[in-house]
């Protein structure tokens, strides 16, 4: 008896998980929501508070909405680096200043790009290697981290304390997902987002 062989061609599977396979802006996808998750304060988020940025843990749809941001590249045009456009106050992106992370209308200036680009980096942390860190592309060596729940620029330091403080998970953005919010925007409907209107106070540990 003659065997045949038989070929299947099986299409590609593509899975989305919330803790990424590479922390590099050029494995990113662009226009996509994201949410930073603290890897030593499970439950608190990266999110916009007063235009500042803080890290507090998450339950309303103010805070979902102030906790996601739409990922761009970057604007200061560097290749690899990425920006943080919010969800719910288009046009303001995450930005450094005084070494403070704000949350500021771009106003086109070259400062402006450069100070709301950063690089996605392996998690500084050991501990977790799923992590991220968020390197500012026009200070070099300084990283977002998190200080009595509030985000600054800060140089690196080789302490655990530090690798933990500047180390997040990137998952999903909390609030819906980008494709509706376009939806909504190509038929000429507002979106239906929370708006910002201060969120919760900071505590410090």
């Amino acid at each position: 008896m003659r065997a045949t062989l038989l070929c299947f061609t099986l299409p590609a599977l593509v899975l989305t998980a919330s803790l990424p396979v590479a922390a590099s802006a050029d494995t990113a996808e662009y226009a996509q929501t994201v949410s930073f998750e603290s890897v030593n304060f499970p439950g608190r988020y990266i999110r916009h508070s007063f235009f500042l940025g803080v890290l507090t843990p998450i339950s309303s749809g103010l805070d979902k909405a102030d906790a996601t941001f739409i990922r761009r590249p970057g604007l200061s045009g560097l290749q690899n680096t990425v920006s943080f456009e919010s969800i719910n106050i288009p046009g303001h992106f995450l930005r450094h200043q005084n070494l403070r992370l704000k949350l500021q209308r771009n106003d086109g200036s070259d400062l402006f790009r450069r100070d709301a680009s950063f690089f996605y980096r392996p998690g500084l942390s050991w501990e977790y290697p799923y992590a991220v860190s968020l390197e500012s592309a026009n200070v070099p060596g300084h990283f977002i981290r998190h200080q009595n729940f509030e985000l600054w620029l800060v140089r690196s330091e080789s302490t655990a304390r530090f690798a933990n403080d500047a180390s997040f998970y990137p998952r999903s953005g909390l609030w819906p997902d980008i494709q509706q919010l376009n939806q909504e925007q190509l038929l000429g409907q507002q979106p239906t987002l929370p708006q910002p209107q201060g969120g919760t106070q900071v505590l410090d540990r």
